[in-house]
């Protein structure tokens, strides 16, 4: 009895747990995800065969939007490849549950249920490129009507809904069955168009670009500006073996995709680099990355002919600024291969370049005398000309920068854009300058070069990024364009401003050059003050009394010490090469300095002469310091050009000598020993100042001279110095 009831109590058990199981059962079988079984065909970068390693994959655009909005929409997707008009039929009659990169019409709402859009798609016509300007028309329908009179084969895709509805009506119409050749895709459609079996191609826009490029049609076959039609891609699914529900989840999937950035993602990876490679991969953009080739190269030529280099040397200094930024850039990000194996041109243009500026400069140096005057009335026009093609190849660089951060898929694209555009354009010049052990390397310390490529390479960067989801092949054409012009107009603009970079470490007073410039400047102000050192007296220049003199000479003494401190310190310094001539003139322009001021001091130190002819002769000095410090300050080497061989210093000399011989007449015999004396002072502080104007270094600087001149304290003109100057140059002067 009790084994009975126990058997009854575990078959009960049993087919408890038999329900719970099938009831599970049932909930898994129901929350398995369905399959969306959709089909595929050739049309990069939409949809097509990738090689990842040594297994082929279905990738593409169109293949990455549907697998992401599937996983979303908890379904799975079976992909085939189909032709698109199998699949059109595939989806009348159920075999087939959805296809995307259709276009909505009519027909097609009988068969099949539209999701929302997720991209744009745009028709383009195709021609080649001989008959290009042969077949003119305005739109459309002028096409249409041409084909019809010069009876032109156009080619098409089979099951393709052309946008236009002149266009679909001419392709569906029976009678016109004689001008339409139908491919099942669209290399198909435009390698009939190139082999000559069709007139004309229509094609999807994108596509056609992609493909043309890749099958190297691209300098065959071309693009008609007149445009054929855009609208809104969606996916369609069959009304036979799919429901509202079906779309509902698409839907949702789609949504959830482009909330999480992922459909930003898949439009950057697969839409940004064939647009960019379109844009920027036609013959001007090779010349002109050549151009700006060239133009680095060259610059590394001229270093190794300064450095005495060899040809080995001289092919390293030209090729690091000219391919090793794109070679340090290929390694960072892993782009295999890297630049410079996918073309021999660019060493081979670098060493065409060493070569010839070795047989240039060993023929510009025949003739030791003359070898250094040639080379510097060429070097102005060659480094101006350097100069622009090296803007021009920055500009290039930036672009090409960006466009391998987008074709290596670098996240965010923001902030490898801007990095690997200075890579790229920057990264070979510091190459350069560490291989040459330059402690001034100009790029990482004074120049204003690489900032240009990263403002230039985040604005185009910041671009592409924002404007991804409904950007077109017109947008990042244009885009481009614009980066190249504005990068150019930068560049250019700095090197002829001479703009200093405002990102320097360091207070921009303890740079060298604001140093010399400011040394150069406190000495010329110094000269400016010689006139000071007289007051008038009666219409004529006087030195004023001796306890104002000892002032002026005590602080001009001052001065001097503290320009001479700074000068040591300055030299004593890892100062740019280019300064370094610079520094040694404002030494040497010192020493000047110092020997004017013990000369001047003389001068005004001298008693004052008796005989009317002495104190004439002497009157005439004192001007004669006036004018000629003034003119030494004032107008730097413009006035050391006139002054210096010219006639106010010749006229000066002649006038002081003249007076001297007509007061060594009548003056007395203690005076006739003095002037003589006096006059020889006058003549060596006349030659220090016009050596000091004539030197470069104490010119004014070209837009701020007059700035500077009118707020530095001058001393005023008196009636003297204007009577010295009409004097120096009126009739009683020597004639020339």
């Amino acid at each position: 009895m009790n084994a009975h009831r126990t058997a009854a109590v575990l078959l009960r058990r049993c087919r408890a747990a038999l329900a719970i199981g099938g009831v599970f059962l049932a909930g898994l079988a129901t929350a398995a995800p369905r399959v969306w079984r959709t089909g595929w065909y050739p049309q990069p970068p939409l949809q097509f065969l990738d090689l990842r390693g040594e297994v082929e994959i279905v990738t593409g655009l169109d293949v990455q939007v549907m697998r992401a909005v599937a996983r979303q929409a908890g379904r799975q997707l079976r992909l085939e490849e189909v032709p698109w008009d199998e699949q059109q039929e595939q989806l009348r009659n159920g075999q087939c549950d959805v296809a995307f990169g259709a276009t909505w019409t009519a027909e097609r709402e009988k068969y099949a249920r539209f999701s929302a859009p997720y991209r744009r798609e745009e028709n383009a016509l195709y021609f080649r490129v001989g008959d290009l300007r042969r077949y003119k028309f305005k739109d459309p329908a002028g096409f249409l009507a041409l084909v019809r009179a010069d009876r032109l084969r156009l080619g098409v895709v089979k099951g393709t809904a052309y946008l236009l509805p002149e266009v679909e009506a001419f392709v569906r119409d029976p009678a016109n069955a004689r001008h339409v050749l139908a491919s099942d895709t669209d290399a198909g459609n435009l390698q009939a168009l190139a082999n000559g079996e069709v007139d004309a191609a229509l094609a999807e826009r994108l596509a056609a670009a992609t493909i043309t490029t890749q099958l190297g049609f691209d300098t065959t076959l071309a693009e008609h500006p007149v445009p054929f039609g855009g609208m809104d891609v969606r996916a369609m699914f069959s009304r036979a073996s799919t429901t509202e529900a079906d779309v509902a989840a698409f839907n949702r999937g789609l949504q959830a995709v482009q909330v999480s950035g992922e459909f930003d993602r898949i439009l950057r990876g697969y839409l940004l680099p064939p647009l960019l490679e379109i844009a920027v991969g036609g013959r001007w953009f090779f010349w002109l990355d050549l151009v700006g080739t060239a133009a680095f190269a060259l610059s590394g030529v001229i270093l190794a002919q300064r450095g005495r280099y060899n040809l080995i040397g001289a092919f390293v200094l030209a090729a690091l600024p000219a391919v090793g930024g794109g070679l340090l850039r290929d390694l960072v990000t892993g782009r295999r291969p890297v630049g410079v194996l996918r073309s021999p041109v660019p060493l081979l243009l670098v060493a065409g370049l060493v070569v010839a500026g070795y047989v240039f400069f060993k023929l510009t140096n025949r003739g030791a005398a003359g070898a250094e005057r040639r080379h510097g009335k060429m070097a102005g026009a060659f480094d101006a000309l350097c100069g622009f093609f090296d803007t021009v190849g920055l500009a290039a660089f930036v672009v090409t920068g960006v466009r391998v951060a987008v074709d290596t898929n670098c996240e965010p694209l923001w902030l490898w854009g801007p990095l690997l555009a200075i890579l790229t354009g920057a990264g070979g010049g510091i190459l350069r300058d560490i291989v040459r052990a330059d402690a001034h390397n100009r790029t990482l310390k004074r120049g204003f070069y690489a900032e240009v490529a990263l403002v230039w390479g985040l604005v185009f960067s910041l671009f592409l990024e924002w404007e991804v989801r409904g950007i077109g092949l017109d947008q990042v054409r244009r885009g481009t364009l614009v980066v190249l012009a504005g990068a150019f107009l930068t560049r250019l603009l700095i090197q002829w401003r001479d703009w200093p970079n405002p990102f320097q470490f360091g207070h921009p007073l303890a740079q060298p050059e604001r140093r010399l410039a400011d040394l150069a400047n406190r000495a010329r102000a110094l000269v400016a003050g010689f006139p000071a050192w007289f007051e008038e007296q009666s219409g004529a220049a006087w030195p004023w009394a001796p306890v104002e003199i000892e002032k002026l000479h005590t602080a001009a003494g001052r001065e001097l010490a503290a320009l001479r401190a700074g000068a040591r310190e300055l030299a004593a310094e890892p100062v740019p090469a280019e300064l370094t001539v610079s520094t040694a003139a404002l030494q040497r322009g010192i020493d000047r300095l110092v020997a004017m001021e013990k000369t001047l001091y003389d001068i005004v130190c001298e008693p004052t002469f008796v005989a009317e002819s002495a104190q004439r002769l002497q009157e005439t000095i004192h001007a004669g310091v006036v004018t000629l410090a003034q003119a030494a300050v004032e107008s730097g080497r413009a006035t050391s050009a006139a002054v210096a061989p010219g006639r106010a210093h010749r006229t000066a000399l002649e006038t002081v000598r003249a007076r001297l011989a007509a007061a060594g007449a009548d003056g007395a015999a203690g005076e006739r020993a003095r002037m003589p004396q006096l006059a020889a002072k006058f003549e060596r502080l006349a030659q220090l100042l016009v050596e000091f104007g004539a030197d470069e270094v104490f010119a004014p600087p070209r837009a701020a001279a007059a700035v500077a001149l009118a707020s530095r304290p001058r001393a005023p003109r008196w009636p003297a110095q204007a009577a010295a100057e009409n004097s120096i140059a009126g009739a009683d002067a020597p004639p020339e």
